[in-house]
């Protein structure tokens, strides 16, 4: 599987601000750009030549082009004629949604894909771990497996009960990041027919959930798992980590966490991840997450503490 597999990630181009990114417009575009040169450099050194999705390949191709960098970085830019539809412009997350849609291309290629967010880089150390796949050919797909990160952020009892708004029937639902979600055509193929079953309810419910975006549908669609899939945890079998450096709502995992795991993904780390592409060292990305981390989490830690003191004061 490992020879034949296809690893892909979506740049859907907006002049609309991301959650994690303090910019917007041209800026965004081109801080996305490297981080996809990042991802893609990666990717060459383990062998692999990222395919991205985007709505624009002429606006990437001038982006890239711009770069004297990129030069030497293998990068297939596929555009797709994404649907309209009803989610307003301004949902959290607006540009992830579309991932919904790529689904139905991966659903039509005949090898295994591997969907990935942009702002993610290969641990080439790490890549004996990728005989897993091979080593399981039994496995239909495999996702990331992230409520050990939002319900203590938000609760089991509030993130379960916006799936089952949905229509999920799960006795003890999960929740699956959108980062990783790698499998043949018969996984992609479920979750773009299910999460199109779920679009309708979602939209209406906006208002309502806890979390807007494309994992809140693909976190029902796997629940809910109507083919009966065989689905394995890649963030327990160390194929992927979402690793923050600020403070978080959960227990935060520790940077040498990344030493063990063969994909990094670094939603807060955006600028130290687009630099990779020029120097890829992972030795240099690595210190500067190490070092992004001890500064933010120090700098956050007398207003965290005065938070969590407060809301424990009992009255006398």
């Amino acid at each position: 599987m490992w020879n034949d597999l296809q690893f892909n990630t979506l740049l859907f181009l907006t002049d609309k601000p991301s959650p994690n990114v303090r910019m917007n417009g041209l800026g965004l575009q081109r801080l996305y750009v490297r981080q996809a040169l990042s991802l893609a450099r990666s990717l060459n050194d383990c062998g692999k030549t990222l395919r991205l999705f985007t709505n624009n390949r002429d606006k990437i191709e001038e982006l890239v082009a711009r770069d004297t960098h990129s030069e030497n970085i293998q990068l297939r830019i596929t555009e797709i004629d994404f649907p309209k539809w009803s989610l307003p412009e301004t949902a959290s997350f607006f540009a992830a949604h579309h991932k919904l849609f790529v689904f139905s291309h991966l659903a039509e290629d005949t090898h295994a894909n591997c969907l990935i967010d942009v702002d993610v880089v290969m641990n080439r150390n790490n890549l004996l771990l990728a005989r897993l796949f091979d080593n399981n050919p039994e496995i239909d797909g495999w996702v990331y497996d992230i409520s050990d990160q939002v319900f203590p952020a938000y609760g089991t009892q509030t993130v379960q009960d916006d799936l089952r708004l949905l229509g999920v029937r799960h006795s003890f639902p999960r929740w699956y990041g959108g980062e990783f979600i790698m499998g043949g055509a018969r996984l992609f193929a479920y979750l773009y027919e299910q999460c199109q079953c779920y679009m309708h309810p979602y939209l209406s419910l906006l208002p309502q959930l806890h979390h807007v975006g494309d994992e809140c549908v693909v976190s029902a669609a796997l629940n809910h798992n109507a083919q009966n899939l065989t689905l394995a945890d890649a963030g327990a079998s160390g194929l992927v980590v979402r690793q923050w450096t600020g403070r978080t709502l959960h227990a935060g995992k520790p940077c040498r966490t990344l030493k063990d795991s063969l994909l990094w993904h670094l939603p807060d780390a955006k600028g130290a991840l687009s630099r990779f592409y020029r120097h890829g060292s992972l030795d240099i990305l690595y210190r500067c997450v190490c070092c992004l981390t001890v500064c933010r989490r120090a700098a956050q830690a007398p207003w965290a503490l005065a938070r969590e003191t407060l809301s424990h004061v009992h009255p006398v």
